[in-house]
């Protein structure tokens, strides 16, 4: 699909302009003047207006819970019942209208309002509740923080990137990577931004906003949960009965987009950013000119001018400036700096992260810098990063230990392939773990670490690591192209190179596997299975089998091959473990007596289970063949 096509595709299946349109039906409903007998009930209530005239109602009007307010300018009040409103950790209220000050608005049936100082321009649905509020206001038209401009990459803003609140990953990933500018797609951001602009603002049945002080120029979706937030204002906050919303404890959003199942809490300040849904974002965390992928979690620090894609991860106090990191699944250890600041001559430029990359605690990533070809690799505590390029999926990069050997003091250690090897466990539990979590319904996860391109990226670095020209203890700068500003040391470059084998061979045999089950599950000749098929992952391992001469009389030797694969990871896994629990028992006094030893944690136990279903299941399929 083009990106125009998608464009249109979300514009035509857009939930927030179908609301938008409900709500410019909700302005041209058909309502009635107040009776003479109305208009004296309400004054004897309290209730004051510079023309009752202006004041019209919907449906049968009880001006018994309409108490001490004064309503100015065009007023439409919707019928209350005396309904009683639950607050959201409090006690409950009767529905009706209570000590605020009201004007150009439309009030829902059965809604709350209790002491607004300033309700002007709004729409209020139904059962929505207002409470202890400041200011709620809109201008007469707007398009709440939607089809703005904002800076993503590098700080001088010239990568422009548009937003809009039901942008999802693929239409980012669209726009961020074409080579054209904006100015392709703002035919489709202006029609977008104009079908859901409305002259009020708006607050969705159900919603709640308590104890904040002020909203303005916004619109709060359905059930959204508004408490204690400092400000919104020109922010779209989408939400649902059964994915909602919320934003509590002290925060500030200002053009703010936030989608489905976002939680923002405890201090954190958005600043013209998207949150993809089910997001969170807490503890004094300020987000400003980014968007932030699905299912993300951020909490503390900075992150700034950034595109990160789902399963971002920052619980800590670090910083995350002008990164491009679509893929994503990535954590950001404590006191983490990804990105000096500034050069003596320019602002920031940008980083590559790629996929799963760990920044670990107090390291400093010096830019620009490109890592999207070390897919789930570590930079290690207090690492400090010179401007490079590496190229080495699941790799460990250490601070330099050398001495005075003939090797620059600024390079680090790298070691390819360290994380498969010595870290397996970390890369299954993250696989199992996004499937886990994931609560996205509009985006499209990848989960599977071992597939297609990562695999033909782990084959790129083997090759690069067997065409060392001559052998050395140590190879850096040109010796090894893709090894950035580091150094290799001979022994890593050969356990990668064996490590890198294992894994691709672990991925085409597991193919095979999958192949020869849909087959004889299909009762298919198993002449078919040199044949190449609509899966891309099948025709790509069929390449690599057919690169190393495979034919049917290996298949059963292949078979267990496999077998001997899934149990060395299984062994490399628990030993991973039991390497920290060992350690740990060494240290620290009465250790095991609050950690599990690994045969004990259940995700070991788990994946032990799948594991020796998965050998059976293999087993049969060599019965068969």
């Amino acid at each position: 699909m083009e990106i125009n096509e998608k464009l249109q595709s979300l514009i035509n299946n857009s939930d927030l302009i179908v609301a938008v349109n409900s709500a410019k039906e909700l302005m041209n409903i058909t309502s009635r003047p107040l009776l003479l007998d109305e208009i004296e009930l309400l004054k004897k209530n309290g209730n004051r207006s510079d023309n009752w005239e202006n004041i019209r109602v919907v449906g049968e009007f009880n001006g018994e819970y309409i108490r001490d307010n004064y309503f100015y300018g065009k007023v439409v009040l919707h019928e209350f019942t005396g309904a009683l409103v639950k607050l959201r950790n409090y006690s409950s209220f009767t529905s009706g209208i209570y000590r605020s000050a009201i004007g150009n608005c439309i009030i829902g049936k059965d809604s709350l309002i209790y002491e607004c100082k300033l309700l002007d321009n709004f729409i209020v649905s139904s059962g929505a509740i207002i409470f202890n509020v400041g200011t709620i206001a809109s201008k007469e038209r707007n398009s709440f923080g939607n089809g703005e401009i904002i800076p993503i990459g590098p700080e001088t803003g010239d990568l422009a990137f548009p937003i809009f609140a039901e942008m999802d990953m693929e239409a980012a990933i669209f726009i961020l990577n074409s080579s054209h500018s904006p100015g392709t797609f703002s035919e489709y951001v202006a029609l977008y931004r104009n079908l859901l602009s409305l002259e009020k603002g708006f607050i969705g049945e159900n919603a709640s906003i308590i104890n904040t002080l002020s909203i303005e120029d916004s619109f709060i979706g359905d059930y959204a949960i508004v408490d204690g937030a400092i400000r919104i204002s020109n922010s779209t906050v989408l939400s649902s009965m059964d994915e909602p919303s919320s934003l509590i404890d002290g925060v500030l959003a200002e053009g703010a987009l936030i989608q489905n199942g976002c939680h923002i809490k405890k201090g954190a300040v958005l600043f013209n950013s998207l949150l993809m849904e089910h997001c969170e974002v807490e503890n004094q965390c300020r987000v400003s000119s980014s968007v932030i992928g699905p299912n993300s979690a951020l909490g503390g620090g900075e992150v700034t001018s950034t595109f990160a894609g789902p399963f971002t991860v920052s619980h800590h106090q670090s910083l995350l400036i002008s990164a491009i990191w679509p893929e994503g699944k990535g954590n950001i250890g404590y006191g983490a700096n990804v990105g000096s600041n500034h050069t003596s001559r320019l602002p920031d430029q940008e980083i590559y992260p790629g996929e799963g990359l760990f920044f670990g605690l107090g390291c400093s990533i010096k830019f620009p810098s490109c890592y999207r070809k070390s897919p789930y690799s570590i930079i290690a505590t207090g690492t400090v990063t010179q401007p490079q390029r590496v190229e080495f999926p699941f790799s460990l990069i250490i601070p330099n230990s050398y001495g005075e050997r003939d090797i620059p003091q600024s390079f680090n250690e790298l070691i390819p392939a360290w994380v498969l090897k010595e870290n397996m466990f970390s890369i299954v539990r993250n696989e199992s773990k996004y499937k886990m979590r994931n609560k996205s319904r509009r985006n499209k996860i990848v989960y599977k670490i071992f597939r297609q391109d990562i695999i033909n990226l782990m084959i790129d670095a083997r090759e690069r690591l067997k065409n060392v020209k001559s052998i050395r203890e140590f190879y850096c700068g040109d010796d090894i192209p893709g090894s950035g500003k580091n150094v290799i040391r001979e022994e890593s470059r050969l356990g990668a190179i064996a490590t890198y084998d294992f894994y691709i061979r672990y991925y085409t045999l597991y193919c095979l596997y999958q192949r020869l089950c849909e087959l004889l599950q299909r009762g298919k000749s198993l002449d078919e299975l040199y044949t190449p098929t609509e899966n891309y992952e099948w025709n790509h391992a069929l390449g690599l089998l057919q690169s190393n001469k495979h034919n049917f009389s290996t298949l059963k030797s292949d078979l267990r091959e496999l077998i001997a694969c899934l149990e060395k990871i299984q062994s490399s896994i628990f030993n991973s473990r039991l390497k920290d629990f060992e350690r740990g028992n060494k240290i620290i006094e009465g250790y095991e007596r609050y950690h599990k030893p690994p045969s004990h944690e259940m995700f070991i136990i788990e994946f032990k289970e799948t594991t020796k279903s998965l050998i059976t299941s293999i087993e049969d399929v060599i019965l068969k063949l």
